[in-house]
């Protein structure tokens, strides 16, 4: 009988980067914080620049991590340290090109945060580095499987079987449950590491009591940020959101939500976050 082969073999999960593990063994001390990443001159640069982005809405330029932390508060300025973590440690192949990888993945972080700062229904930092985060799992999987944004957007036009199924039945995994491997690994907050697990199963997650209602609710936060975001165009190839359809009652609910509410925050992060 032959053995079984391992589906992760060819796939390597980073280790959680030393900056991250520098500054939760720093616990709340600020100033050692603010020392740690301003002695990475590449994440400070990083960290400061998107601070000074349209997105965080500051009325004057920011030229420091210490000035940075005071207008935005420290989770803040962490949840875009753990960006550039990501990006900068990310292990992919070399010859495929992530830039609109890169791209979606950020629209949904700030769609995310967004979401959660017109709901107040969890905090920002949480939510944009959820957004961030929720599709990790694709760049670890063109390791091993170079064409693997093909297959995804072959599972998108397969609404019959479904997403993950369908990568599944190319890959042995789905980009869901890798994911989900790296941020177990780093450390990230539980119910963000279940809702990046399961934000593709639908009903099923969100009727499933074992899961506590914040992983819900973040999840919830997750499948609208992906629907303004309009992954299914970007990295689906898709004119509709195939799911939306039947999730979106549920996603609703979920954050309180009513359609014209609904259509003021998606009105308000298509011209002022994407401007």
């Amino acid at each position: 009988m032959a053995a079984e082969i391992d589906p992760f073999e060819g796939v390597v999960i980073p280790s959680k980067p030393q900056i991250l593990v520098d500054i939760q063994m720093a616990g709340e001390d600020t100033d050692k914080i603010i020392d740690l990443i301003e002695k990475d001159t590449g994440i400070s640069a990083g960290v400061l620049k998107m601070i000074n982005s349209p997105y965080f809405g500051l009325r004057m330029d920011v030229a420091s991590i210490g000035k940075a932390v005071m207008l935005l508060g420290l989770d803040s300025v962490v949840a875009i340290v753990n960006s550039h973590a990501l990006r900068a440690n990310m292990i992919s192949n070399p010859n495929v090109n992530l830039s609109e990888y890169w791209d979606s993945s950020m629209d949904v972080a700030k769609a995310a945060g967004s979401i959660a700062t017109q709901t107040k229904i969890c905090v920002r930092d949480m939510a944009y580095t959820l957004g961030l985060f929720h599709n990790c799992g694709i760049p670890l999987l063109l390791q091993k499987h170079p064409d693997f944004l093909e297959t995804v957007k072959l599972a998108y036009a397969d609404t019959e079987q479904g997403l993950l199924k369908v990568e599944r039945q190319a890959t042995k995994l789905d980009h869901a449950y890798v994911g989900y491997k790296l941020c177990k690994l780093w450390n990230l907050n539980d119910d963000l590491c279940q809702a990046i697990r399961y934000h593709h199963h639908g009903k099923v997650f969100f009727e499933n009591e074992k899961f506590s209602s914040e992983a819900k609710v973040l999840c919830a936060v997750l499948v609208l940020a992906e629907h303004i975001a309009e992954v299914h165009k970007t990295l689906g190839g898709q004119d509709e959101d195939p799911s939306w359809e039947s999730i979106s009652t549920t996603v609703l609910e979920t954050l309180d939500l009513n359609n014209e509410s609904y259509e003021d925050i998606k009105e308000y992060i298509l011209e002022v976050i994407y401007a």
